[in-house]
């Protein structure tokens, strides 16, 4: 069962909290991600203003705040603020329509000041959710592909925001094209690295240096320009 979020004082376990109703986050669910993850703890809030809730020592503690798609524009306008709060959360759209995530997708590559927001999403089988979620607690981006089809054709791309002609890509190594080929499928640095046969570090040192030569901010945007690129190149040749 879940906690009644008021009801929560100081607290040392790693936290997760699903902000939704509980027809989007049953208790079900909840309970069965408990068990998945032994060590974390894991609520449930109806909106994001019940956060606050928390004391400070809990909100240092909490590593995902996971919200349902009928409340992404609470999340995007007060994202900032919650940030500050919430200082080791990585802040989740959980979604079952995918053009409500990819609108915000659109407007995190077209407007650099907003941050980043990763994507679960809800109509998968339950044992994919959960590998999903266990990439998300380690740390790690995750970016379903069927986001990427209409951002990738959207008018304004990422790299239009710099001058520097390495966006066109022909800066990159062949290893940097190989590593920038397998973000851009949604992979995992580590599953990146059994395929080449590289380390996580290595890895990370090339998308370092694919987000330095391309001029964009982040991953997302990397795995964005490559399949408005590709697009592109495609069009040429059949134009």
């Amino acid at each position: 069962m879940s906690m009644k979020i008021d009801h929560v004082g100081h607290n040392t376990e790693p936290y997760v909290l699903f902000i939704g109703t509980a027809l989007n986050f049953s208790e079900t669910v909840i309970r069965m991600a408990a068990s998945e993850f032994a060590d974390i703890k894991f609520d449930r809030a109806n909106s994001l203003q019940e956060t606050y809730q928390l004391d400070i020592s809990t909100r240092s503690q909490v590593l995902a705040i996971i919200v349902d798609e009928m409340l992404v524009c609470e999340l995007t306008q007060s994202l900032a603020e919650l940030q500050d709060s919430f200082p080791n959360a990585v802040f989740v759209l959980a979604y079952r329509h995918a053009f409500i995530a990819q609108k915000v997708l659109l407007d995190q590559v077209q407007n650099a000041t907003i941050a980043q927001i990763s994507f679960l999403p809800m109509n998968v089988q339950f044992d994919n959710w959960l590998s999903i979620l266990r990439l998300m607690l380690c740390g790690e981006d995750y970016l379903p592909r069927e986001l990427l089809s209409d951002v990738a054709v959207a008018p304004r791309s990422p790299c239009e925001s710099t001058q520097d002609n390495s966006n066109t890509g022909d800066a990159l190594t062949c290893r940097e094209q190989e590593v920038l080929a397998l973000v851009s499928e949604g992979k995992q640095n580590k599953i990146i690295a059994a395929e080449l046969e590289l380390s996580e570090h290595t890895v990370k040192l090339h998308i370092h240096h694919v987000i330095a030569k391309l001029g964009v901010n982040n991953r997302t945007e990397a795995a964005v320009w490559y399949h408005a690129r590709a697009k592109s190149l495609t069009d040429q040749m059949t134009g």
